[in-house]
């Protein structure tokens, strides 16, 4: 089995959130670690990459067939009479800042820093004045490098999760409004050890 190393080079604030709030300014807040840190969660990791690779074989059958998702990223049946359910020993880490970030950060309490507010509201198409009680802040991170892993591949199914990577260019909330821009690559695949 194979081990698959990539990274994701946030190009522009985002988030990833918790879909909880303050209570007080801010409507939705970032998923953050133990240590006040941001991370995405290797189920959102999954999905992303999920509906990446459905895409592409959309696009060009001929790459993959749903099997293939299926073994990569597991099946559910949604209904009685779908086929049974596929399990996969896949396994998607959370992405989080590199190690070494990670320490300079905790070490000069630098996190606060991280994160930035935005307020938006709606404007009533109709008279252009700003609608009451639509005010929301939206906490963001600023662009960083997030690492992880994908770990118990087959050399096929490394080389289908490298190809969906490629396909990722958005993540997490307001992707249709330039935030989440994000450039995946994958660092190395190792054989692991069974």
């Amino acid at each position: 089995m194979m081990t698959l190393y990539y990274q994701i080079q946030m190009l522009s604030d985002w988030h990833c959130g918790t879909g909880l709030d303050t209570g007080i300014d801010v409507d939705e807040m970032v998923l953050r670690d133990e240590n006040d840190l941001p991370y995405i969660p290797g189920k959102t990791i999954k999905g992303l990459l999920r509906d990446a690779l459905t895409d592409i074989v959309e696009v060009q059958p001929t790459i993959a067939s749903m099997d293939d998702i299926y073994q990569i990223f597991g099946y559910t049946p949604q209904k009685p009479g779908d086929p049974p359910p596929i399990e996969s020993p896949v396994f998607f880490t959370n992405a989080q800042l590199p190690k070494d970030v990670r320490h300079e950060i905790i070490n000069h309490q630098l996190q606060p820093f991280l994160y930035r507010r935005f307020a938006q509201t709606a404007i009533d198409p109709e008279t252009g004045i700003v609608q009451a009680h639509t005010l929301r802040a939206i906490e963001f991170v600023m662009p960083l490098k997030l690492t992880g892993q994908i770990q118990n591949l087959t050399e096929r199914q490394a080389e289908l999760i490298h190809l969906a990577v490629k396909w990722c260019r958005h993540l997490g909330l307001q992707r249709n409004r330039g935030f989440g821009l994000c450039r995946w690559t994958v660092t190395s695949i190792k054989n692991s050890q069974q």
